[in-house]
């Protein structure tokens, strides 16, 4: 299935931060060569910096991927069922629970097992199919081209001077400032929304936010226990 592939991406859940999956996934990304995107707990698994990491091209690369290798998430509405990914793609999707697998998205293969086992096998298989990182370079170098158009359009609002203070402007201060070891805590509502697409992450544990409710008023206490901690 993946030989076949033109346009895979991984797509990363909770189940490689449970099961503390963080170099066997950066293997697997830099040895394969396909994009990888997170869920929101998952975020710096493997850092936001890495080269096959396009996080502004998200979209774009659900819409038109035709394999995705799901690793330890839900297809669920986090997710949006997985009614963003290609409806003709092939999708692999690894879960600990059997009773996820194809769960509101049918799939083409399942595999139920413990993500840093699979992975380690596929790691392993990956190596004995001659499978190279250069395969999928057009892939991509599209995925490249999307990413720096949409940072692009955004700059004009990270460099405003207009008061209050936009959001984007404030993340890009951050950016700019922040060590990569730093811990995110972002705040729910409007600066959600900007914070974690804007602020990167670049280890596992390291970014945390209001969670899909978006709840207000979080962002301090949850930053004065991961201070704590």
């Amino acid at each position: 299935l993946l030989k076949k592939a033109n346009a895979p991406i991984i797509l990363a859940g909770g189940g490689t931060f449970w099961s503390d999956s963080s170099s066997e996934l950066k293997q697997l990304v830099d040895n394969s060569g396909i994009p990888f995107y997170t869920t929101p707990m998952t975020r710096g698994i493997v850092s936001d910096d890495h080269p096959f990491s396009y996080p502004a091209a998200r979209s774009s690369a659900f819409r038109e991927t035709d394999f995705v290798l799901v690793l330890g998430t839900r297809f669920n509405w986090i997710m949006t069922y997985g009614n963003r990914i290609n409806p003709d793609a092939k999708i692999i999707q690894v879960d600990i629970f059997e009773e996820e697998i194809a769960h509101n998205r049918e799939v083409t293969l399942g595999i139920v097992g413990d993500c840093k086992n699979v992975i380690n096998q596929l790691n392993e298989e990956l190596l004995k199919q001659n499978i190279k990182s250069n395969q999928w370079e057009t892939w991509r170098n599209n995925l490249s081209k999307l990413e720096k158009s949409r940072l692009e359009k955004v700059k004009p609002l990270e460099e405003s001077s207009q008061s209050p203070i936009h959001p984007l402007r404030l993340c890009k201060e951050l950016r700019e400032v922040m060590d990569p070891s730093s811990i995110i805590s972002i705040d729910g509502n409007e600066i959600l929304h900007y914070g974690i697409q804007s602020i990167p992450c670049y280890k596992p544990r390291h970014s945390i936010n209001s969670g899909p409710t978006g709840c207000m008023g979080v962002g301090l206490p949850y930053a004065i226990g991961a201070k704590i901690a």
